[in-house]
């Protein structure tokens, strides 16, 4: 776990300097009310919202100027029991959505909709003081989610055993945003680009938002 948060925090600063040019020893960091990070230091580039996740194996940092933004990972090889946790966890119209799929295809719908969900939460900034049953996001017969006013939504597995998403709450008059993503993990070099896709494709590794 620890190094999970350390590499978390290294790749946050190397992402960072990656698109500005920054010494990564010169970022500065605060928090909101909430506990969400945010940049303080240098002040010419505070307009940059980043956010991070980490999970076994996996480290995940997005950034933007676009607007408030959100990331989560899970691994989706852990054993839970679902239906407990969705009581708490889901709407009751997620819920009823969730018991009519097919039993083979439940456990991923339910973790694309967790990440959905925390993705969301962090976005808005108000972590655990918001309550995750009060978001639904919709999916579509394609399992894509769909935007919630101006947050956008992306799904997709980092590898095979991971799940991911982001929520992007765009600005006033900001058109859907290109996004890089970098994952890092065991198997890979630190801060390796994996791969980009098109919107609204899922594939393994990072992907890129149009």
């Amino acid at each position: 776990m620890r190094e999970s948060y350390l590499a978390a925090r290294a790749l946050c600063r190397a992402t960072l300097s990656r698109y500005t040019g920054v010494d990564p020893s010169r970022w500065r960091f605060g928090q909101g009310l909430y506990g969400k990070p945010t940049l303080v230091a240098p002040g010419n580039f505070k307009s940059l919202r980043f956010n991070l996740t980490h999970t076994d194996d996996l480290v995940i940092c997005i950034v933007t100027r676009a607007g408030e933004v959100g990331v989560d990972a899970e691994k989706t090889s852990q054993r839970v029991e679902i239906a407990p946790i969705a009581r708490h966890f889901l709407s009751r119209r997620q819920r009823a959505r969730l018991a009519s799929l097919p039993s083979c295809e439940r456990a991923a719908r339910f973790f694309e909709q967790w990440v959905l969900k925390e993705a969301y939460v962090k976005s808005i900034g108000k972590g655990l003081a918001y309550a995750p049953e009060r978001v639904t996001v919709e999916q579509d017969d394609n399992g894509e989610p769909v935007a919630i006013g101006r947050c956008q939504f992306s799904v997709y597995r980092p590898s095979s055993s991971h799940v991911a998403a982001a929520a992007v709450m765009r600005g006033r008059c900001v058109a859907p945003v290109s996004i890089r993503w970098f994952v890092w993990t065991t198997s890979a070099r630190p801060f390796e680009t994996i791969a980009e896709a098109p919107r609204g494709t899922r594939r393994t590794g990072s992907t890129t938002l149009p």
